[in-house]
């Protein structure tokens, strides 16, 4: 069965129940990156899910400088709970923040809510919105 939807996930230990919650979906094609080069040789995603406390905030800064990855909305994992942090985030160009740790009972209908957020966002794309 082909992947209805790529994530890719530039991830540490917070995020790897989330992986393999992604895994395990038939739906899914994840690919892990370890850092810009991983993201650069990976095939483009329609959802990048980002440990900003693993790559730390300039990694989503560089990820929205390069060309490929500017309208490819980013999920941003973090563990910071302050305002101006999250903030920040978006500022940079997250999505959507996901606070940390995820509740592992959880992981498989957060999985689902990104599988979700893919399409909805690959048919606005394709209905020109």
């Amino acid at each position: 069965m082909r992947a209805s939807y790529r994530v890719l996930m530039v991830t540490g230990a917070s995020g790897a129940d989330l992986l393999r919650s992604l895994q395990t979906a038939s739906d899914v094609a994840v690919w892990r990156a370890e850092g810009r080069d991983d993201v650069l040789r990976s095939p483009l995603p329609h959802v990048v899910v980002l440990d900003v406390d693993h790559t730390g905030a300039e990694f989503l800064e560089w990820l929205r400088s390069h060309p490929a990855y500017r309208s490819t909305p980013v999920i941003a994992l973090t563990a910071r709970r302050e305002a101006a942090a999250i903030e920040r985030l978006y500022q940079l160009g997250a999505n959507t923040c996901l606070l940390t740790p995820l509740d592992p009972a959880a992981m498989d209908e957060i999985a689902a809510g990104i599988g979700t957020y893919a399409s909805l966002l690959r048919n606005a794309a394709a209905a020109g919105r």
